[in-house]
């Protein structure tokens, strides 16, 4: 067989194909379009975000929501999930009251997570190897927020 030849440019059929400066000058052009386009898109992203979003402003003593997603390594896949924290404004109920247990935080907002139980485990097989992990559930956490970890 013989071999394959790959085109360098493509254009519409029956115009004439572009060699050496013409090719690069034309390549330019269309980059600085595809530029354009793009910033055009982002414009448009922003305007429509900038729209749906509301500035919060928070004084002394309101009270607000506070969503926490801790920093935790995911030992089966070995990836690191990213901390999450969304705040939202609260209308205070003095009739509501809320129980919880005060974290002991540390000076660089970390704090220690305690172990309340077990609850599976099971083997991660790999190529070569077979790795035990075990399902912990944490003190300040629901069951969907339970983790696998390395048994030792």
């Amino acid at each position: 067989m013989g071999a394959s030849v790959l085109p360098l440019y493509w254009d519409e059929v029956g115009k004439r194909q572009l060699l050496g400066p013409e090719l690069v000058q034309d390549t330019k052009e269309k980059i600085a379009i595809i530029w354009k386009r793009m910033l055009t898109a982002q414009i448009r992203q922003k305007s429509y975000a900038d729209k749906h979003c509301r500035k919060l402003e928070f004084v002394v003593g309101d009270f607000v929501y506070l969503k926490v997603s801790p920093i935790r390594e995911c030992m089966a896949f070995w990836k690191q999930r990213q901390a999450q924290s969304k705040l939202w404004k609260c209308v205070h109920d003095p009739s509501h009251v809320i129980s919880y247990e005060p974290l002991d935080i540390q000076l660089n907002l970390t704090y220690e997570e305690l172990l309340i139980q077990v609850l599976d485990c099971k083997e991660q097989q790999l190529r070569t190897k077979t790795i035990p992990l075990v399902k912990f559930l944490w003190r300040n956490h629901n069951v969907k927020e339970a983790s696998w970890e390395l048994e030792q």
